[in-house]
């Protein structure tokens, strides 16, 4: 029986909120398939301007790497390549069981200006 809110240790309801944060993500990345550019390279460039650009905020939670697949249909290895990549960058703090936040600083942030030239 359902009491009108959402318990995060319901594993069902937690991952109804993974669903729906995939979509959201999904929504707001651009998935060319037929670019030159790898689509896990796309992907990354994405994000990394969403948090550059404030777009995606510091302790934010990314979408869960099976979801956020599921959503782009690409192979979730691509978008746990994705993470890992970004969290090589410091743009995002990964760990399992617990997923993916935006950190609350980066080391090397660029300016969006940068970035948004390479996104556009």
């Amino acid at each position: 029986m359902s009491t009108g809110t959402m318990d995060p240790q319901d594993p069902q309801e937690s991952q109804s909120l993974g669903a729906d944060r995939a979509v959201e993500m999904e929504r707001a990345l651009d998935v060319e398939r037929g670019s030159d550019v790898p689509i896990s390279t796309q992907i990354y460039w994405q994000l990394a301007y969403q948090i550059e650009s404030g777009r995606l905020q510091p302790g934010e939670r990314l979408a869960p790497v099976r979801e956020l697949g599921a959503a782009l249909r690409v192979n979730p290895n691509t978008i746990r390549a994705v993470y890992r990549r970004l969290a090589d960058s410091s743009y995002v703090v990964s760990r399992h069981g617990a997923g993916t936040v935006v950190s609350d600083r980066t080391l090397h942030r660029r300016r969006p200006e940068a970035l948004g030239g390479i996104v556009s």
